[in-house]
């Protein structure tokens, strides 16, 4: 795992935690749970990596988002509401799947490249290409598995491929990871060999 977070679940939380108070629904951590998975699904995602420093960026991105994300908050607690799951033994942990496909997905790809591997650079192009795309939030294992047998099922996407490619660009033309690359091997022999190209 590359420690990466996104954003907006902060956003996300603050939001389901005042409309689930205000409501009066079920607050248990299943109901919070699915309800924060469907709005995160709906939000656009800001990836970051934990070592970062994300506060500046965090307090913008309420003060645009939380209204946006409280309406959606509000929907999602009925639909929770409606149908609730805090009486299953089922296991259940908030994750958004998406965050496994692309980790997979450049894992294949990168090697086929001259992209650097350092771990700052892997990050930021998963990120890069984490908030290009879907959401894919899950909170059971059945969700997992449904999201994971939709994949395999999945014809190649183009779009995907393409944001993928366009992550390695763009990180190959801002790379922030020059103090990293004395401490990583692989980084400094992916440096050397794209200097001499």
């Amino acid at each position: 795992m590359l420690g990466l977070k996104n954003r907006m679940e902060t956003v996300a939380q603050k939001a389901v935690s005042d409309v689930l108070a205000e409501s009066g629904h079920c607050a248990c951590q299943r109901c919070h749970d699915d309800t924060m998975a469907l709005v995160l699904n709906q939000l656009p995602s800001r990836y970051y990596r934990a070592s970062s420093d994300p506060a500046v960026e965090a307090d913008e991105l309420e003060a645009r988002y939380l209204p946006q994300a409280r309406s959606l908050a509000d929907e999602a607690a009925v639909t929770v509401h409606k149908a609730p799951r805090h009486d299953t033994d089922e296991s259940y942990q908030l994750m958004n799947y998406s965050v496994q496909i692309v980790e997979s997905s450049f894992a294949d790809i990168l090697p086929l490249t001259k992209a650097c591997l350092c771990a700052v650079c892997v990050a930021d192009m998963v990120s890069y290409a984490l908030d290009q795309l879907d959401c894919k939030y899950v909170c059971t294992t059945r969700g997992a598995a449904f999201t994971q047998l939709e994949e395999l099922r999945a014809e190649p996407d183009p779009h995907r491929l393409s944001v993928f490619f366009q992550a390695i660009a763009y990180v190959n033309r801002n790379r922030r990871h020059k103090q990293d690359v004395e401490q990583n091997p692989i980084a400094e022999q992916n440096e050397n060999q794209s200097t001499r190209h």
